[in-house]
């Protein structure tokens, strides 16, 4: 059996027009698969702030916290930061101003590492 798998997943988030930048300019991360235990902590915490199905709705302080508490565990641990001009990881995750940015970065961990249909059949 043939299994499709990638240790490592180059990521350049669309945050602060990123992606307009020169390649050479812009932010990118290098993220990793989570772990499956990780993956399904990750995903109770946002199910129980109210996400369903990529739908985003308008969360309590006490819902964007828990998030961002899971955010600090995961991101750091998962990905890998270039090009960031002197700001650092716990900045991303500990500072507003990089919220969106972190949102990105954490829901593209989860995208990476959730299986799909193709990787749960036979071929």
């Amino acid at each position: 059996m043939k299994v499709a798998f990638s240790r490592e997943v180059p990521f350049t988030p669309e945050f602060n027009d990123n992606k307009a930048l020169p390649e050479a300019e812009q932010l990118s991360f290098k993220l990793k698969p989570m772990n499956t235990l990780d993956l399904l902590d990750l995903t109770d915490v946002l199910k129980s702030a109210g996400f369903t199905a990529g739908e985003v709705k308008d969360l309590t302080s006490d819902q964007m916290k828990s998030i961002v508490k899971e955010a600090g565990k995961y991101v750091p641990k998962y990905s890998a930061m270039t090009g960031n001009d002197g700001f650092t990881m716990d900045e991303v995750i500990g500072y507003p101003a990089f919220l969106s940015l972190a949102s990105e970065v954490l829901f593209q961990l989860l995208t990476i590492s959730s299986p799909n249909k193709d990787d749960t059949k036979n071929s």
